[in-house]
C-alpha cells in the first residue's frame, strides 16, 4: 500500500530530482530532500553498490523515491517530542511537533543541517563512511548533536527511525547475532551486537544492507533499544512505542509486510551549554560468500591495527540450499595467528541441517598485538557434514602497524606587549592511519612565561579523526612574565589505540618599545606651590624588575615625596623601598607587577615649585628617554607684593 501511495505521489512530483541534496560516490548516496515540508529527512541508495554483485546497483537502502519522508528522527525535550527538521503533512511523524531548520550544507562528502527547538540546538550530519567491513566508504555515518542552550538542565532522548528496503523487497529478514528475525522484536542492552544486517537469500541476495552500532574508532554510540517492527507504527509514534514480540512485520488493515527499525536513546539530563553526541552508521553488508549446496557467508573486520584493545563479532552464515539434509553438522572457524577466541567456540556442533534451513553462529575476537604480524591473513569457516561435500569460505582480513597520529604546531605564533595578555597556539592533529581514531587527548604543557587560563583548561578531546583527516586544536595562553625572545610550550597527544607523542611550539614574545608617560596635576603653577605628575605605563601589561628613573632641575622643583598606587602596593609589599629619592633624582628598583591595571598609573611624585620658569622633567630607562614633560612656574602674587614693599 505504501508503495502505491509513494507512487501516485510521483507521478505529481515530477521534478523533485532536480531539487534534491545528493551527495554520492561509486558506492552508495546519500538523499535528502529540498526546502519545504519534509527537510531535511534522507534515503540511502546504492550507485555502484558491492562490486562482486552486479543486481545490487541503484537500489534504495532506505526507502525515499521520489523524495524521502518514511524515515524521520525524533529528538525528545522533557515532555515534548520534536521530528527534526521541517513540518510534515504525511504520516511520518505527523504526530510530532517541529521546530526551526536554521542551516542546511551540502559538501563533497556531507550533507549537515541545523535545527533549532527552543533553546536546543540540534545537527544532524550524514557523510561517506569507510565501512570496516569493506575497507571502502559504502556506508553513511548518521550523527545527532544536541546542544543545550538553556541556563537550565533538560532531559534530551533521541529516536532515529530507518524505513528500511532492499531493493524491491520490503520485508527482508533482520540478523542479529545467532537471530534471523521475522517478527517484531526489541533488543536491549547486551543483546544489542555490533552490527545488524539484512538479506533474503544467502545464496543469491539481492542486496546485503548493514547497520553498524558499536565501532569504537568511530566512536558510535549504540542504543538503549533497538527496535525492529512494522512501519506503520512507527511513523505514528514518534518516540516510545508498544512492540509486541512475535507479532508479524504486516501493518493494521494490510496484508504485506513492511519493515522497519528505531534506534532509541532514553532521556537524560543535558546540563546548561553541554553537548551530547548520537553516532550510527548504515550501509552496504561486508558479507563474503560462498554458494553450494552449503551456501556459507562469514562477516568479519576486513582492517584492524595490531594495538586496537577492542572486541570484534564475526558472524557466520550457513544455508542449506541442495536437496538433502545436512548430517551430524559441524563448523570450524580458524583464526589468523594473533586473533584471539574471546566467545564462542572453534568447532561448533550444529547436528542436522535440513534442506531449506540455515544457522547463525556468531563469535566474539580480540587482537593479540605480541602475536599479530602486518599483512594480509585468512579467516576460514570450514562446514563438514555427514552427507554432504565439506564447503570452505576464506576471508582475508588485514592487520596494520599502530595507528599513527601527528602533530604539527600551526605558524608561529607572536604576542608582543601591549594590552593583550592572551596568545592564540594552534596545533593540527593529522590521522595518517588507514582507520579511524577516536578519543584523542591532547594535553598542553605551559612553562614560564605562559600559564593555560582557568576558563581555557590544560586537556582538550577530539572524538573522532577519519583516516587521512585532520583538525585543528586551539589553545589560548596567556603571557605572566615578559621575556624578550622565543619561548616554547609541549602539547601531548594520545589515543586508545596509539603512544603518547609530544611536539612542541614556539611562542614569538616581543617587548617592543615600552613607554611612559608624565602628566601634571595643572598646566602651571605658581612658586612654593606644590603639585604632583602622575608616572603611566604603556606597553607594559605585567612587568619585572622594571628600572626608570625620574629626573628635574633642583633649582626649580624640589622632591617632597612619592605615592605609589594601591595596586601597586598590593603587587610588592615593600613598594617603598624601590623608589630611591636625591636631590635631583628618583630612582625606580626593579618594580614588579603582575595584574596592573588597566590605565597602569605607577603612582604621583610630589613636589614644590621653587623659581618662575620653565623647566622640564624626564623619565628614562637605560639612559633612554621615555618621556618629558615641561612645567611653567610663574612668581606667585603674594611673594611678588612683599618683594615690591621693601624696595621703596
Amino acid at each position: 500500500m505504501k508503495q502505491l501511495i509513494i507512487l501516485l505521489m510521483a507521478i505529481s512530483s515530477i521534478g523533485f530530482s532536480q531539487t534534491l541534496n545528493i551527495v554520492e560516490n561509486e558506492f552508495v548516496k546519500i538523499i535528502t530532500g529540498p526546502e519545504g515540508f519534509d527537510h531535511p529527512r534522507f534515503s540511502i541508495e546504492t550507485t555502484g553498490g558491492d562490486p562482486s554483485r552486479l543486481n545490487d546497483n541503484n537500489l534504495p537502502l532506505i526507502y525515499g523515491r521520489p523524495k524521502p519522508w518514511t524515515s524521520y528522527t525524533s529528538v525528545a525535550i522533557d515532555g515534548v517530542v520534536y521530528g527534526f527538521g521541517t513540518q510534515t503533512l504525511k504520516r511520518a511523524g505527523k504526530n510530532a511537533q517541529y521546530g526551526q531548520v536554521i542551516r542546511s550544507e551540502v559538501g563533497d562528502d556531507a550533507i549537515v543541517t541545523t535545527a533549532t527547538f527552543g533553546q536546543l540546538k540540534a545537527t544532524q550530519r550524514l557523510s561517506l563512511f569507510r565501512n570496516p567491513l569493506t575497507n571502502v566508504k559504502d556506508a553513511v555515518l548518521i550523527e545527532y548533536e544536541l546542544k543545550n542552550e538553556a541556563k537550565v538542565t533538560r532531559d534530551i532522548g533521541l529516536r532515529i527511525m530507518m524505513d528500511t528496503m532492499l531493493g524491491s523487497n520490503d520485508a527482508a529478514p533482520f540478523r542479529i547475532g545467532e537471530e534471523a528475525i521475522v517478527t517484531e522484536k526489541k533488543v536491549i542492552g547486551d543483546q544489542i551486537t555490533d552490527f545488524w544486517q539484512s538479506f533474503d537469500s544467502l545464496a543469491s541476495p539481492n542486496i546485503i544492507a548493514q547497520g553498524i552500532l558499536r565501532y569504537a574508532p568511530a566512536n558510535l554510540t549504540p542504543p538503549d533499544e533497538l527496535i525492529l517492527m512494522n512501519w506503520g507504527t512507527l511513523a505514528d509514534m514518534p518516540y516510545r512505542v508498544q512492540v509486541n514480540e512475535g507479532a508479524s512485520f504486516i501493518r493494521e488493515g494490510e496484508d504485506e509486510p513492511d519493515t522497519a527499525l528505531a534506534l532509541f536513546y532514553e532521556k537524560r539530563p543535558l546540563g546548561p551549554n553541554q553537548t551530547r553526541t548520537y553516532r550510527t552508521v548504515m550501509g552496504l553488508g561486508g558479507v563474503t560468500l560462498a554458494p553450494g549446496d552449503l551456501a556459507l557467508g562469514l562477516t568479519a573486520p576486513s582492517t584492524l591495527a595490531i594495538t586496537d584493545p577492542n572486541l570484534y563479532t564475526i558472524i557466520a552464515y550457513i544455508s542449506n540450499t541442495g536437496g538433502f539434509t545436512a548430517t551430524n553438522a559441524k563448523v570450524e572457524l580458524q583464526l589468523p595467528e594473533g586473533l584471539r577466541l574471546v566467545k564462542g567456540q572453534k568447532v561448533t556442533d550444529v547436528s542436522n541441517i535440513l534442506s531449506g534451513g540455515s544457522r547463525q553462529l556468531m563469535y566474539v575476537v580480540k587482537l593479540d598485538a605480541k602475536d599479530a604480524k602486518e599483512g594480509t591473513h585468512k579467516i576460514e569457516l570450514k562446514v563438514i557434514s555427514e552427507s554432504l561435500p565439506d564447503q570452505i569460505l576464506n576471508r582475508d582480513i588485514v592487520f596494520k602497524g599502530q595507528p599513527r597520529l601527528i602533530l604539527v604546531p600551526i605558524g608561529t605564533p607572536t604576542i608582543k606587549r601591549g594590552f593583550d595578555q592572551f596568545v592564540d597556539v594552534p596545533f593540527e592533529v593529522r590521522n595518517e592511519s588507514e582507520v579511524s581514531i577516536s578519543n584523542i587527548d591532547l594535553r598542553m604543557n605551559a612553562i614560564a612565561p605562559f600559564e593555560v587560563p582557568v576558563f581555557e583548561g590544560e586537556n582538550k578531546r577530539v572524538a573522532i579523526l577519519p583516516s587521512g583527516k585532520s583538525q585543528q586544536v586551539l589553545w589560548k595562553l596567556k603571557v605572566n612574565e615578559w621575556w624578550q625572545g622565543q619561548h616554547s610550550v609541549d602539547v601531548s597527544i594520545r589515543s586508545d589505540y596509539t603512544n603518547k607523542v609530544t611536539q612542541n611550539s614556539m611562542i614569538n614574545v616581543q617587548l617592543g618599545s615600552p613607554k611612559t608617560k608624565l602628566y601634571y596635576s595643572q598646566p602651571e603653577f605658581e612658586t612654593d606651590e606644590y603639585g604632583y605628575l602622575w608616572i603611566t605605563l604603556i606597553d607594559m601589561p605585567t612587568f619585572s624588575g622594571l628600572n626608570l628613573r625620574l629626573t628635574w632641575d633642583p633649582e626649580f622643583l624640589k622632591a617632597i615625596r612619592v605615592s605609589p598606587e594601591p595596586w601597586l602596593i598590593e603587587s610588592n609589599s615593600d613598594i617603598l623601598d624601590a623608589f630611591v629619592i636625591t636631590e635631583n633624582a628618583m630612582e625606580i628598583i626593579g618594580l614588579e607587577a603582575k595584574t596592573p591595571p588597566w590605565r597602569m598609573i605607577v603612582g604621583k611624585w610630589h613636589f614644590k615649585a621653587l623659581k618662575s620658569g620653565q623647566t622640564n622633567v624626564q623619565i628614562k630607562q637605560d639612559d633612554l628617554i621615555l618621556d618629558d614633560i615641561n612645567i611653567s612656574i610663574r612668581t606667585n602674587k603674594l611673594n611678588l607684593k612683599e618683594e615690591n614693599d621693601f624696595d621703596f
